[in-house]
C-alpha cells in the first residue's frame, strides 16, 4: 500500500498466493464486520511476480501501460461518475479481463469518483 509491500497469504513452503478462482477480491471493506475504509483509492494493481520494495516505491505513482511483465490485474478507477464497474486495464495479448464491480452495503456508501484539483501529474514509465 502506497509503496509498501503487503502479503496476501502465505501457504505451504512459504509461497505467497492470492486465490481468486472461487471468490472476489474485496478492497476497502470487510463484509463480515462492515469495517470499511473511509478514504480514497487511486488504482489497484495485482501482479503474479514478487516485486521488491524498491520496485514498488519507484513505480507506485506512475501510470502503467498495462502490458508490464507479471501484471495480471490493473483497475484505474477512472470510469465516469455513476458507473458501477471498474475496467481491468491490462493490455497483454491473451489476457482475460477481470471486470470489477463497485459495490457498497448501503446506497449512502456507494463509491464516488473524485477528480483531483488540480489533476495529479502523470509520470510516464
Amino acid at each position: 500500500m502506497n509503496g509498501t509491500p503487503r502479503i496476501a497469504s502465505t501457504g505451504s513452503a512459504g509461497i505467497t498466493t492470492l486465490s481468486t478462482a472461487a471468490s472476489p477480491i474485496t478492497l476497502g471493506c470487510n463484509p463480515a464486520n462492515m469495517g470499511c475504509f473511509s478514504g480514497m483509492f487511486d488504482d489497484l494493481r495485482v501482479w503474479n511476480v514478487a516485486r521488491s520494495a524498491a520496485e514498488i516505491m519507484g513505480n507506485y505513482t506512475r501510470l502503467l501501460a498495462g502490458n508490464e511483465t507479471g501484471l495480471v490485474g490493473y483497475w484505474k478507477f477512472d470510469e465516469a461518475p455513476g458507473s458501477a464497474s471498474a475496467a481491468d486495464s491490462v493490455t497483454t495479448v491473451g489476457h482475460n479481463a477481470h471486470a470489477g464491480m463497485l459495490m457498497a452495503t448501503t446506497a449512502a456508501e456507494l463509491p464516488t469518483f473524485v477528480t483531483p484539483t488540480p489533476p495529479a501529474p502523470i509520470v510516464c514509465p
